[in-house]
C-alpha cells in the first residue's frame, strides 16, 4: 500500500511539472500515507484519495490537452501569417520589379520621342535654310535680271513648291502680309507713311516665319509702316 501511494505521489509530481509546461496551473493533491495496520481494512474501504486524485488528474489532463490544442492553433495561425507575409513580400517585390521595368520602358519611349523630335526639328531647320537660300537668290535675280526671266520664274516656283511641301508636313509658313501680330512677327525695319490706313501694317516681309507643332520656330521678320513724324 505504501508503494502505491508513493508511486501516485511521484506520478502527481511528474504530471504537475508537465501541466506547468503546458500553462496549466497544477493543483497539488495530497496523497495520504498508508494507514496503521489496526484500522487498515476500514480505512482502505473509506479511503477516497485515489479516486479524488484520479478525478483531479483527469481534469488537469483535459485542461492540458485543451491548452496544447490552443498552442497548436496559435502555431498554425502564426505559420499561416508568416506564409502570407512572405507571399505578400514576394508579390510586392514582383510589383517593384514590374514598376522598375515600366519606368525603364517609359524612359526609353521618351528618349525615342525626343530623338524623333530632334530629327524632325533638324529637318525643319534644313527646309528653312533651303527657303532662305531661295529667297536670297530670288532677290539677287530680281535686282539683276528682267522680271520675265526664266531664272526668276523658276525661283518663284521653287519657293511656292517648298512652302506647299512644308505645309503638307505640318510646318506652317508665315509669309502673308496680314496685320502685324507680335506673337509671331519681329520688326527689323520701319517705313514712315502719311497714309493712316497703312500705319501699323506690314510693308514688306524680310524673311518668312515658320511654326511647327503649334510653336513658332522662327518669327516672321517684317518691315513695318509707321506714322510719319
Amino acid at each position: 500500500m505504501t508503494q502505491k501511494y508513493s508511486s501516485l505521489s511521484e506520478l502527481n509530481k511528474s504530471l504537475s511539472e508537465l501541466f506547468e509546461l503546458c500553462g496549466v496551473k497544477p493543483r497539488r493533491i495530497r496523497v495520504a500515507p498508508s494507514p496503521k495496520p489496526v484500522t487498515l481494512v476500514e480505512n482502505i474501504c473509506k479511503d477516497t484519495s485515489v479516486s479524488d486524485f484520479a478525478d483531479a488528474l483527469s481534469r488537469q489532463t483535459a485542461e492540458a490537452v485543451k491548452r496544447m490544442k490552443e498552442r497548436q492553433i496559435d502555431l498554425w495561425c502564426a505559420d499561416r501569417e508568416s506564409a502570407a507575409s512572405e507571399k505578400l513580400e514576394s508579390e510586392n517585390e514582383t510589383l517593384r520589379k514590374q514598376n522598375s521595368e515600366l519606368k525603364k520602358r517609359l524612359r526609353a519611349a521618351e528618349e525615342q520621342t525626343n530623338t524623333k523630335d530632334d530629327s524632325a526639328m533638324s529637318f525643319v531647320s534644313e527646309m528653312i535654310s533651303l527657303r532662305d537660300s531661295l529667297y536670297s537668290r530670288l532677290e539677287w535675280a530680281q535686282s539683276t535680271l528682267p522680271a520675265d526671266d526664266n531664272s526668276v520664274k523658276l525661283l518663284r516656283s521653287q519657293l511656292i513648291e517648298s512652302a506647299s511641301a512644308m505645309q503638307n508636313l505640318g510646318i506652317d509658313v508665315l509669309e502673308d502680309t496680314d496685320t502685324f501680330d507680335c506673337t509671331y512677327c519681329t520688326i527689323i525695319e520701319t517705313v514712315p507713311t502719311d497714309d493712316p490706313n497703312l500705319v501699323d501694317t506690314i510693308a514688306k516681309i524680310f524673311r518668312p516665319g515658320y511654326r511647327y507643332n503649334g510653336e513658332v520656330v522662327r518669327s516672321k521678320e517684317v518691315v513695318m509702316y509707321i506714322k510719319s513724324a
